[in-house]
């Protein structure tokens, strides 16, 4: 059974975060609003395909989330993009754009500056 509302509202976030990684090149709407839209996609995906209930679905979606960002400080971690050498982590990376050079910062919207990864 497909519920067709779910689908509907996930293939719509989808196309949304094709156009933040297609035309946003910034420091805050790419990392923050479009991971927060991943999440979102991934909860619709969920309800749309399966039986689960909504806290079901929402643990699920939460869980994938964390796996997914737990991959991603791992593969952060082994470029060498942190400085813990002072009681955690001292740059975050900032995605911004691959024509950016290593040395753009973005500016934290918590303070401090992110460095853009280049491969």
């Amino acid at each position: 059974m497909i519920r067709l509302s779910y689908m509907v509202s996930a293939a719509v976030i989808c196309l949304v975060e094709i156009g933040i990684a297609g035309f946003v090149h910034d420091c805050f709407v790419r990392p923050y609003v479009g991971d927060s839209l991943a999440v979102l996609l991934v909860f619709f995906t969920i309800r749309a395909f399966t039986r689960l209930s909504i806290g079901t679905a929402i643990v699920a979606a939460l869980a994938i989330a964390c796996a997914f960002e737990f991959g991603q400080l791992i593969e952060l971690k082994r470029r060498g993009v942190f400085d813990t050498g002072h009681g955690g982590a001292k740059a975050v990376a900032c995605i911004s754009s691959p024509t950016k050079v290593a040395s753009d910062a973005c500016e934290s919207p918590l303070g401090g500056s992110f460095r853009p990864i280049s491969e």
